[in-house]
């Protein structure tokens, strides 16, 4: 899909064409939805960091991880101030979060992954998060399965909301109910994952299939099932998201829809260094494709 045109032009944007010198020889990577020891266990970010990382050293930059949380509105977040970087790269930004007009305001040039460049006000990678939902969805469907799932991401980020409005129009368009409690906002911690996972499978009319927003959400529902003596994929169906590699060593291997995270983050880091070079960059979103892999997780719909 091309990525959409927006000739607009950030404050950091205009803040860097006036000197093109690294002064640091570091870029800064920081996300409001992930920190602490998360950030070096999630399957995203440790994904799209090593997409930063592969681009960062041919360059001869140092990565700066920032690992406190972003608190919006703090005036203690000053202290990121004192971490001297050239450029950062914001792993999927909350909606709302005043982290990039708060950098945008010091003139450093920034980047998302995961965001609609529109709304965050800066050059982003994305996925085509609308196609691979309607992918995972209509799989699950066509299948056989009508009683269907999602356990959600966090609705602060963008790339969830998507996920799971098109999980829903998908299903309505092929007349099927989605239950209220059947789209539980399950965020991305495995306690969560593995609670509600439980608590939609211990319902008397139980789904058979479940989409959840990311491979790590599915591979919690998978240990879910196999506690409750459900079989995967016999009895229950799970697609994840994603592709990362919990997905291929999961047992059984978890059908997903692949992004290319490790090239989402190469680009945005190519993207960085073109902006701290003073080179133009639209702010626009570039969509990369997402595509679906069946392995052995999901299967015809059990018959009742």
């Amino acid at each position: 899909m091309e990525k959409s045109k927006r000739n607009v032009e950030s404050k950091a944007q205009a803040k860097v064409s006036e000197s093109s010198e690294s002064t640091t020889g570091a870029i800064g990577v920081i996300s409001t939805g992930f920190h602490g020891n998360e950030l070096m266990y999630n399957p995203y970010t440790i994904s799209v960091l090593k997409g930063i990382l592969s681009t960062a050293y041919p360059r001869q930059h140092n990565v700066t991880l920032f690992m406190l949380p972003w608190i919006d509105g703090d005036l203690m977040a000053r202290r990121f101030y004192q971490t001297p970087i050239d450029g950062l790269i914001v792993l999927a930004p909350n909606i709302h979060t005043d982290l990039i007009a708060t950098f945008q305001d010091l003139g450093i040039p920034m980047v998302a992954t995961s965001a609609d460049a529109f709304d965050a006000g800066i050059p982003a990678v994305d996925t085509d998060d609308a196609r691979g939902a309607a992918l995972a969805t209509n799989h699950l469907i066509e299948l056989g399965h009508k009683r269907i799932a999602h356990l959600a991401g966090t609705m602060s980020q963008g790339d969830a909301v998507t996920r799971r409005d098109t999980f829903f129009k998908v299903m309505a368009e092929n007349g099927l109910d989605v239950p209220g409690d059947f789209m539980p906002e399950t965020g991305f911690d495995a306690a969560n994952a593995y609670s509600d996972a439980t608590r939609l499978l211990s319902m008397p009319e139980r789904p058979t299939a479940i989409f959840a927003a990311t491979d790590y959400i599915a591979y919690w529902t998978i240990h879910a099932a196999r506690d409750l003596g459900i079989a995967v994929p016999g009895q229950l169906s799970v697609v994840g998201y994603d592709d990362a590699p919990i997905s291929s060593e999961s047992s059984p291997a978890i059908t997903t829809v692949r992004q290319p995270l490790e090239e989402m983050g190469s680009r945005a880091a190519n993207l960085l260094f073109q902006l701290m070079s003073g080179m133009p960059v639209d702010v626009a979103t570039e969509l990369m494709p997402a595509e679906l892999i069946v392995r052995a997780s999901t299967g015809p719909a059990p018959v009742e």
